[in-house]
């Protein structure tokens, strides 16, 4: 991109606001990671069976809420540039018909993930007896709470769409801590509670789920200027969620695709036995710090992107996404020279297991590489959907989490015999590949054409 002095101008006078945004958002991406970094932390330590467990419980429950989430990357696209265009009513509409919306997709969620725990843990195990038998422990709280849970997550994109990072920064703090409480309390029964070990460690987590999407909701309606009168979950208006659902459609099948990979990508994990799967589930606690600069990036280009391209403001749009890109590179390479440098330390804080911690430096001082390109990915996927541009990352995971990954992974674990040092090569070079078509698609700019109808 040329810098020539109109663009600097924009860059200048946009700074203030990126940076506004991004502080609260890389704290709140700090906050929310300790929900997930905390389970791990209490489980390593409480017994090597709970990451296994994780293991086998938590790519399905990422992958549900995840493919769920598509009616998220819709609404930031329509919400982001009525917002943007000035029309409020128009964006408390269409909040409203999706958060009714998303409640009925949190029932179904509900009543699917109950009744398919087994087949589900057949699959990431590797049909293992032992986890099949521990799963529902993990698996039936959070569940029970799905509604909840999706409506919480929406509520988030909405707060996103009125450039609103710091309400999200102090509610995922306060139930991140009570995550921490609760868990803590409840895995190792301290004072008069009961041991309940991974159940424990579930409740924790969707009690937290729960707070966060009423919390979310109470900020987002106060924002809004919002009366509760009227509202009702039985009058949804499809033909008012038409744009949302345009758009959501393609990035549902884009989720549906990298999931469906995402599964056989963990079944592949399973397949090397229970240790690989704890060392997985110690690793993915340890580079989820890394998805924190990763996410926040993700949420300020394309909380941006979308306002600016409903104020008509294209070539300003275009700087916010190269910013995301350029300075997420550039704070994540720190990161992964952390992982490079210093990797027994941060195994250590996981899990106390030699032979995990052995096999987690060497899977660390690969992933280091993946940092900064992660950060790359982030900012370039959250600036082309902010844009409503869905079928370019769509056209990026019918490619690179199914082709490169999967192949590569399997190769370079089965074929070479590399285990789960392999499987973390094989991911690392899936970003590889995934930085640069994003890129190139962020550069080819046919996101600046798109029009949304109502």
């Amino acid at each position: 991109m040329n810098l020539k002095t109109p663009t600097l101008q924009i860059l200048s006078a946009d700074l203030p606001l990126f940076f506004k945004l991004l502080w609260p958002a890389l704290l709140q991406g700090l906050l929310t990671t300790v929900i997930f970094f905390t389970d791990r932390v209490l489980l390593g330590h409480y017994h090597s069976d709970g990451l296994s467990v994780m293991q086998a419980c938590g790519p399905i429950l990422w992958s549900i809420f995840s493919v769920c989430s598509a009616v998220g990357i819709g609404l930031l696209a329509v919400m982001g540039r009525y917002l943007g265009a000035g029309e409020t009513q128009k964006a408390k509409a269409i909040f409203d018909q999706s958060m009714k919306f998303s409640f009925y997709l949190g029932l179904f969620v509900l009543v699917i993930g109950l009744s398919t725990m087994e087949l589900m843990t057949q699959i990431t195990s590797s049909g293992s007896a032992k986890m099949i038998a521990l799963s529902p422990q993990y698996f039936i709280p959070i569940y029970l709470i799905a509604p909840i849970k999706i409506i919480g997550d929406l509520a988030f994109v909405g707060l996103q769409a009125h450039q609103d990072t710091k309400s999200q920064m102090w509610i995922s703090g306060l139930c991140g801590l009570t995550n921490l409480l609760i868990s803590w309390l409840l895995v190792y029964g301290i004072g008069f509670l009961p041991e309940l070990g991974i159940l424990g460690a579930s409740i924790g987590s969707a009690v937290s789920f729960v707070m966060q999407g009423v919390l979310a909701l109470i900020v987002l309606r106060k924002k809004q200027e919002h009366s509760p009168e009227g509202f009702s979950l039985f009058k949804l208006n499809l033909t008012t969620l038409t744009p949302v659902l345009q758009i959501s459609k393609t990035a549902l099948l884009e989720k549906l695709i990298y999931h469906g990979g995402y599964i056989a990508f963990a079944s592949m994990i399973g397949g090397l036995g229970s240790t690989a799967m704890a060392a997985h589930q110690a690793l993915l606690a340890v580079e989820s710090l890394g998805f924190i600069a990763s996410d926040a990036f993700a949420v300020v280009s394309g909380s941006m992107v979308a306002q600016k391209m409903g104020a008509k403001q294209i070539k300003s749009a275009s700087v916010a996404g190269w910013t995301s890109a350029f300075l997420g590179a550039f704070f994540m390479s720190f990161w992964g020279l952390g992982f490079w440098l210093i990797p027994e330390k941060f195994m250590s804080v996981v899990t106390k297991d030699p032979q995990l911690i052995t096999d987690g430096v060497k899977c660390l001082m690969i992933v280091a590489i993946a940092q900064p390109l992660m950060s790359v990915c982030g900012a370039f996927s959250g600036a082309l959907r902010g844009a409503g541009d869905v079928k370019s990352p769509l056209i990026v995971t019918m490619i690179c989490p199914i082709f490169v990954r999967l192949i590569s992974c399997y190769y370079l674990a089965y074929h070479l015999h590399m285990g789960i040092v392999g499987i973390w090569a094989g991911a690392c070079l899936d970003w590889v590949v995934r930085s640069m078509m994003l890129g190139y698609f962020f550069y080819q700019g046919k996101w600046q054409k798109i029009e949304i109808k109502d």
